[in-house]
C-alpha cells in the first residue's frame, strides 16, 4: 500500500457504524476515493454526520476496488478519540490533512522531544534536548515532535511516520542502536561496530535453514591472523582457521609430502589422494617410517602373492645400518662411481 493525500475528494456513506465504510460516489464538483486516492492505498480521512454532531477524524485503507474504506487509526472523534458509531443516516467521508500530523512553515525545525539526535551531512547539525536548531533544507519547517513517532529528516521534508516518540537513551560510542520497548531508540554494550567489524559479546545464535557465506579469498589474499578466524580459502578449495600461529585446514587433515622428518613417525592411511583427507587411520608402533631415509620397519614383510621384489640396479650409495643385514636377488650391478658400504659385523648377500 501507498500513503496518499489528494485534493477535492469527498464521497457518502450509510450508517457504517463502528466498522468499514461502504463508499457510495463522488459528492457534486467531487473525486472519488478509487480515482483521487487509490484502491489498495492508504490516507487521511473524515467521516462526518450530514446535520449532526457526531465526527471521526483518522487514518484509512481502501479495498482492492477503492470503494470500502477500513478505519485503521483514530486520531480525534467527537467520542473523545475512540471509534464513532455512526447507526443512521448517510454521512459524508472525505480526505483532509489532520492537525495532528501537519507539518508548519515557521522560523526553525524543533525538534524539543527527541533528545540528542545527529543528522547526516548537509541536513541539520547535532540536537540537544529542547533546542531548536536550522539548516540546509530545513530553516522554513516546523514539525510538532509528540505526533511524528520515529521520523527520517530528507531534503525539508519528512518521510511516513511511523512508531512512538523517540528518545535519548543514554547511548554511548559504536553501540549499535535499535528500537527498544515502547519504541524508543535502545541499545547493548553486547553490541558494537566500530566502522569496520560487528563485535558480538556472548553467543551468536543463527535462527534459520539457511546458511552463513563466510570470507572467500586466495592465498596471497589471507588476511594477518588472529585465533578463531574462519575463512574459505580459494586457491586450496578449502575451510581454513588461523589456529594462533597459522593458517591451516577445518574439517580434515591436508595431504603433504613430508620427505625432511627425521625421527619415526606412525603412517597415517587416508581414503583420499589428493585435497583433504576426512578419514585419517593411524597405525602404531609395530609399523614405523622415517621421512628423510625412506625407512620403513614392521617386525615381518608378508609377500601375500609369493613374491618379493628388489631393483637388479643401485641407484644411489647406501651404507647398511649397523646391527642390519641385507639380501638381494641378482644379478646386481653397482654403477660407477656408486657404492655400497657394509659395517663389521654385518653382511651383504647377493643370491
Amino acid at each position: 500500500m501507498t500513503f496518499i493525500v489528494a485534493d477535492r475528494v469527498q464521497e457518502t456513506t450509510n450508517s457504517p457504524g463502528t466498522g468499514t465504510a461502504t463508499l457510495l460516489g463522488a459528492v457534486s464538483g467531487y473525486q472519488s476515493f478509487s480515482t483521487g486516492i487509490g484502491a489498495n492505498n492508504t490516507t487521511f480521512y473524515v467521516i462526518a454526520d450530514q446535520l449532526g454532531t457526531n465526527w471521526e477524524v483518522g487514518l484509512g485503507a481502501l479495498n482492492s476496488t477503492g470503494t470500502v474504506l477500513t478505519r485503521t487509526t483514530v486520531y480525534s472523534s467527537s467520542n473523545g478519540g475512540s471509534t464513532v458509531n455512526f447507526a443512521t443516516g448517510i454521512q459524508y467521508v472525505w480526505c483532509d490533512y489532520p492537525s495532528s500530523k501537519a507539518v508548519i512553515q515557521g522560523t526553525a525545525v524543533n525538534f524539543s522531544s527527541i533528545g540528542a539526535t545527529t543528522a547526516g551531512t548537509g541536513a541539520f547539525t547535532t540536537l540537544s534536548a529542547s533546542s531548536t536548531v536550522s539548516g540546509a533544507g530545513f530553516s522554513n519547517y516546523f514539525a510538532s515532535p509528540p505526533t511524528i513517532g520515529n521520523t527520517t529528516p530528507n531534503a525539508g521534508t519528512f518521510t511516513t511516520l511511523t512508531g512512538t516518540s523517540v528518545t535519548d537513551s543514554g547511548l554511548t560510542s559504536t553501540q549499535l542502536v535499535f528500537a527498544g520497548t515502547g519504541g524508543l531508540l535502545s541499545g547493548t554494550s553486547s553490541l558494537t561496530w566500530d566502522g569496520t567489524k560487528l563485535t558480538v559479546a556472548g553467543n551468536t545464535v543463527f535462527n534459520s535453514t539457511g546458511a552463513v557465506v563466510l570470507p572467500n579469498g586466495t592465498t596471497g589474499q589471507q588476511p594477518t591472523g588472529v585465533a578463531g578466524m574462519l575463512r574459505f580459502n580459494s586457491t586450496t578449495t578449502q575451510f581454513e582457521g588461523y589456529n594462533g600461529t597459522t593458517w591451516s585446514s577445518v574439517g580434515g587433515a591436508a595431504i603433504s609430502n613430508d620427505t625432511a622428518t627425521a625421527s619415526n613417525l606412525y603412517p597415517l592411511f587416508a581414503n583420499a589422494t589428493s585435497g583433504t583427507a576426512l578419514t585419517v587411520y593411524t597405525s602404531n608402533a609395530k609399523y614405523l617410517y622415517k621421512p628423510s631415509t625412506g625407512d620403513l620397519q614392521a617386525p615381518q614383510l608378508l609377500a601375500n602373492n609369493g613374491l618379493v621384489l628388489n631393483a637388479t640396479t643401485l641407484v644411489s650409495s647406501y651404507t647398511i645400518p649397523s646391527g642390519i643385514n641385507a639380501s638381494s636377488i641378482g644379478p646386481f650391478t653397482v654403477p660407477s662411481g656408486l657404492s655400497v658400504t657394509v659395517p663389521s659385523g654385518q653382511r651383504w648377500v647377493v643370491l
